[in-house]
């Protein structure tokens, strides 16, 4: 999976390597923040039931000034650490498990 846009466009994130998570596609994701359009400049994103963590990295990349993903998954919860730490956005993340 990749981010689409922004800062980190084209920089791969890893996915959640379980059967009951389904990421959303690159096509699906890209087509709501289209909708969305500059409402994401400095907003604060919760991303629910994050998985990878896509959605609020997609909006990081887009410049959202932070985001807050949940996930009761362990295997999604590590995932989006890493994916964050990758990206180097830990300063305007929070994780909760």
């Amino acid at each position: 999976m990749r981010i689409i846009a922004g800062k980190f466009r084209s920089r791969l994130i890893e996915m959640v390597p379980l059967e009951s998570t389904k990421e959303t596609s690159d096509k699906v994701r890209g087509a709501v923040f289209n909708s969305l359009g500059l409402r994401v400049q400095d907003a604060n994103v919760l991303d629910l039931f994050a998985g990878s963590g896509s959605y609020g990295l997609e909006a990081i990349s887009r410049g959202a000034s932070y985001a807050l993903f949940n996930d009761i998954k362990l295997g999604a919860y590590q995932i989006i650490s890493k994916n964050v730490s990758l990206l180097k956005v830990n300063d305007v993340t929070k994780i909760l498990n």
